[in-house]
């Protein structure tokens, strides 16, 4: 179950790109996220994955065990609090 969403956007040559979403929550005491490219993503010419986990294509990519986040979209968020 999704608690909470975070949308990714990409920075291309100036112009935002929604990328895809993240939704995080927690099941049985665990917390983990889900991330899904958006359809316009997918369909963009200069699309690419936001790290080799994430490959680019259709449907849910979910956090491996022991892991609450992706580690590209860790690496951007804010370095105290939560980050959603």
């Amino acid at each position: 179950m999704t608690d909470r969403e975070l949308l990714i956007y990409i920075d291309l040559e100036g112009m935002a790109h929604l990328a895809g979403r993240v939704g995080a929550g927690g099941r049985k005491g665990k917390e983990s996220a889900t991330f899904e490219y958006d359809a316009a993503w997918l369909s963009n010419r200069q699309r690419f994955a936001l790290e080799p986990s994430l490959t680019v294509g259709k449907g849910p990519h979910h956090t491996g065990a022991g892991r609450l986040i992706f580690g590209a979209i860790g690496d951007s968020a804010l370095d105290r609090g939560d980050a959603f």
